[in-house]
């Protein structure tokens, strides 16, 4: 019976998921047509009205982002290559170790754990198994992400992408002052952004793979995580691939 109801519950809420996709999709239509009224191309009017309800919506960015997330993991294989990139963040690290104990440890527990619900309830075995075939989606696409992004330096801005998870773009007029990172100036949680394929604190101490540099920008800029949410920082800390010539071609540009 309980059973039943959680069913009841998903099947509900993706009913009403759908429902508001569509309901911005009706919106988006009436944008649309309200931006050609005023004499707008049709090609500058879908961009601006995909523009606004794309920023406007954390459900849109959450839906993009899942299927940028089953393209990289189903399509993301193959040679590494950082697209408009010229420095990457993943080489020098220990990520690729902690992306296979992760996927082996999905693997493992997803097969016991099937294999012990399902000797009292099936259907609860393969909801688990589903569960932890998505997680394991999740992991391949987000390391395939952050092999095909990085660092890209050029005369007017530099911008930084890790993987699917957040990126920045800042100004070079922007930056204040450019140093080697020091443990103790870290700042808050608040008011930084940490480009580390290990960007957690604990992750940095447990593997020894602290940021090399550190950019201070005279005003806030607005970094962007994954569901769109925007966070103004004044902190960025950077664990680049060969950073001596990411520092170089950042000092030139500035």
């Amino acid at each position: 019976m309980l059973l039943k109801r959680v069913v009841a519950f998903l099947l509900v809420m993706e009913f009403m998921l759908w429902g508001y996709l569509l309901y911005e999709l009706v919106v988006m239509f009436f944008r649309l047509r309200g931006l050609l009224r005023t004499g707008m191309t049709l090609k500058a009017a879908v961009i601006e009205s995909v523009a606004v309800t794309y920023e406007s919506s954390r459900v849109l960015h959450f839906v993009v982002g899942e299927l940028r997330i089953w393209k990289f993991a189903f399509f993301g294989w193959g040679r590494a290559r950082a697209v408009n990139a010229q420095f990457t963040l993943h080489k020098s690290s220990t990520y690729f170790g902690f992306f296979i104990v992760m996927l082996h440890e999905q693997i493992i527990e997803g097969i016991a754990l099937h294999f012990w619900l399902h000797s009292f309830n099936p259907i609860l075995a393969w909801v688990s198994t589903g569960l932890h075939f998505y997680s394991i989606v999740w992991i391949i696409g987000d390391y395939n992400a952050i092999r095909s992004t990085g660092i890209s330096v050029s005369e007017d801005r530099l911008v930084i992408n890790v993987g699917l998870r957040k990126r920045v773009s800042i100004p070079m007029r922007s930056i204040q002052g450019v140093q080697a990172f020091d443990p103790r100036t870290m700042g808050t949680s608040q008011d930084r952004f940490i480009a580390a394929v290990l960007p957690l604190p604990r992750f940095m101490e447990a593997f020894h793979e602290f940021p090399q540099i550190a950019i201070k920008v005279k005003e806030p800029v607005a970094a962007e995580s994954f569901l769109g949410r925007k966070q103004f920082v004044t902190n960025i800390l950077i664990r680049v691939d060969h950073s001596s010539e990411f520092l170089t071609a950042l000092q030139a540009a500035l």
